[in-house]
Order: C-alpha cells, then structure tokens, then sequence
C-alpha cells in the first residue's frame, strides 16, 4: 500500500519535462511514496531519441511511465493513470500537469497531510471553466461564488476511492439541452403526519387535529437530477464533470480551497505594483501553474504559428517559460536536431510577432528569482 502517490499526464514536451522533472528531484520528491507520468508521444514519430531522452530523465529521476504513442487527451489520461496506480491499493493522489512547478519545499507534504490527519478530503484549487447556469447553481449549492464549481485538475489532492467512485469520465464534456448534467442524492427527513405532508405538498392548507404533532419523521433518500436548460448546450473543460459529482459526494466543509497561483499576462504588473489579491508574487506562493504551454508542439513541430492572441504578454508569458525550459535542459546534445528546431521556433515567434525581447528577458529574470532557478 501506498499513501501518497502524484501523476502527472505528458505532451511529450523534453524540455518542459527535463524542468518538470529537476523540480521534483531537488524539491519535493521525498515527499511522495509514488510518482507516474503518462507520456505522449505520438507527436514525436520523427524523433525517437527524444523519446528516449524522455525516458532516461524519469527513470534516473525514480519515476514510473507510461508510453503512449496514439495521443491520450487529458481525461482519459488520467483515467488510464488511477488503473496503473491501482495495483498498490493508493490511499492519496496527486494531480499535476507538466507545466506546473513545485518550487517550495514542504508544500506538497502539506497538502497530502491534510488529508492523511482527516481535517480534509479535498485540498485543491477553484475554477470556473464550465457554462454560466452552472456556475450560478454552484453559487447557490455550495457557496462558490463566482469562482465556479469545479477545481484544476491540477496541484489536486484527494483519496483514490473517491477519484474512482465518480464515472471516471476526467475530461471534456458537452451536455445537450435536456440532458442530465449531474444528480445529487440527500438524506432528509420526511414527515409521517399526513397534514404536514399535505402541508409541504400544497403550501400549507391542512391541519393536525391534535394540539401538538409529535408523528415520528421517516429518513429517506432524496434524489435530484441536474439538467442542461432546454434552450443550450452545457460545457464542461476538463474535470468539471468530476468536481461537480465529487461536490455531491463531500461535505464542503472537508474541502480546502488553496490558490492556483495560475500566471498572467499581467504578471509584470503584479510583480511590481503588487496588488492586494493573490498571485504568484505576493511571497506566498510555493508553486506556480503557467498554463497553455501544451501549444508549444503545433508551431514547434509543424512550423504554423498559432493563431495571435490579442494581449502580447500572453505569448511573451509562454514563451519565458519554454526558453528557461529549453536553456536549462541538461544533455541537450542527445536531441541536437529537435533541440535546434524548438530554439529556432521560439526565435521566429519572437520575431514574427513582434514580442518585446525586453520583457522576456526581465520576465525569466524574475521568474528565475522567484522559483529559485
């Protein structure tokens, strides 16, 4: 038996796994039982010394893999990673994506604890990546206000059995008008009394006959489906559909909500106007999550530059961390050729785009100092 055990689904990116893997090292990996990444490598068909090079950093690093070369989305990898876990009967799991970094020691520890001392069965972050009306019945259900129902399926922390008791459906959902999203089952208390029933059925028209009700009350299980509005489609990024029947299962009193510390194109203006609200240098933080750094095989790998976002920090933002990746990758002689052609790739986005070289370079400046690199 294993009690605490992280996994952590791949794009097959080296360079951000290399940076993944040497914070796991020198960070935090005293403080798991297990670690498991699922490694995609169905876009590196061309390179297999890359996945090679993928390889030989889990495995020097003590950490089991799972190749898949026909690409497993992110839901179904998680699926496919609770099954290979399940062999040592995991008490805990954690779930972490490739660019997410643990630079604080202690932190990961900390999260498993909470839930090994049973003050917790869920320590994870809050998200609201899902159709509105869901958002608002979250508000009302379980008082989450505007920051949504769901939590990141990453830097999430809870019991197996609970993972495993859902649908184990961990990805992507669409719901048609009409469907049932999720059902809820309660334990209430029904009143044997024949008025008072009457009473909640047809807003209070009878009377007990006897000057004081004592009928006994009836325990039962009370059920409610949740449906998609009849006039749209419902949407659901990965994981919401998880959380929404994990929500209905645990108390939210036992759910500890900590902050994503998700980066932002605005990380320069945080970083030095330092705004009340949290982020990822307000010297709390002891992880950071980047985000959207699973683009990086489309312009890399095909040559086609995605489609420019409005704000340049946002590709400015990416970019930092694919550079610091790259640069800091070790034995990139093992992999020259596709090492030349992610160098090159950055350069032309860079260029292309017309990106601040400035900003960039302070950006992996403060970056560097904050997660100690």
């Amino acid at each position: 038996m294993t009690n605490r055990t992280v996994i952590m689904p791949s794009t097959g990116d080296p360079f951000l796994l290399a940076m993944w893997v040497d914070f796991y090292k020198r960070i935090w990996r005293s403080e798991v039982d297990r670690t498991v990444v699922l490694l995609n490598t169905d876009q590196l068909t061309d390179y297999p010394e890359v996945v090679t090079y993928c390889e030989k950093l889990l495995t020097e690093a003590g950490i089991e893999y799972i190749i898949c070369p026909k690409r497993v989305n992110h839901g179904p990898a998680l699926d496919m990673l609770l099954s290979y876990i399940a062999d040592s009967n995991p008490l805990e799991v954690g779930i972490m994506e490739e660019d997410a970094f643990v630079f604080g020691k202690g932190a990961v520890q900390d999260c498993f604890s909470l839930l090994s001392t049973n003050d917790f069965d869920i320590v994870a972050s809050r998200r609201g990546s899902c159709s509105q009306w869901l958002i608002e019945l979250g508000k009302s259900l379980w008082g989450t206000e505007d920051h949504g129902p769901n939590f990141w399926p990453n830097f999430y922390f809870g019991h197996y059995r609970d993972l495993v008791s859902t649908d184990r459906n961990f990805g992507a959902r669409t719901w048609q008008p009409g469907e049932v999203v999720f059902a809820d089952s309660k334990m209430v208390g029904v009143r044997r009394c024949a008025a008072a029933l009457h009473n909640s059925l047809n807003h209070g028209t009878a009377q007990c006959f006897y000057q004081t009700c004592n009928c006994p009350d009836v325990v039962k299980e009370h059920k409610v489906s949740y449906t998609s509005p009849t006039n749209e489609i419902t949407v659901g990024d990965t994981f919401v559909n998880t959380s929404l029947q994990l929500r209905t299962k645990i108390d939210p009193e036992r759910i500890c909500l900590l902050p994503q510390y998700h980066c932002s194109p605005n990380d320069l203006s945080d970083y030095y106007d330092k705004p009340s609200y949290q982020h990822v240098f307000d010297g709390a933080a002891r992880w950071l999550h980047v985000g959207s750094l699973s683009s990086w095989s489309g312009f890399i790998l095909t040559l086609t530059l995605p489609d420019k976002v409005a704000v340049n920090a946002e590709y400015e933002r990416r970019i930092v961390f694919w550079k610091m990746a790259h640069d800091k990758a070790p034995n990139k002689y093992l992999i020259h050729s596709f090492s030349n052609r992610y160098y090159f790739a950055i350069r032309r986005m860079v260029k292309e785009y017309e990106l601040s070289e400035e900003d960039i370079d302070t950006r992996i400046s403060i970056y560097s100092n904050v997660m100690g690199l």
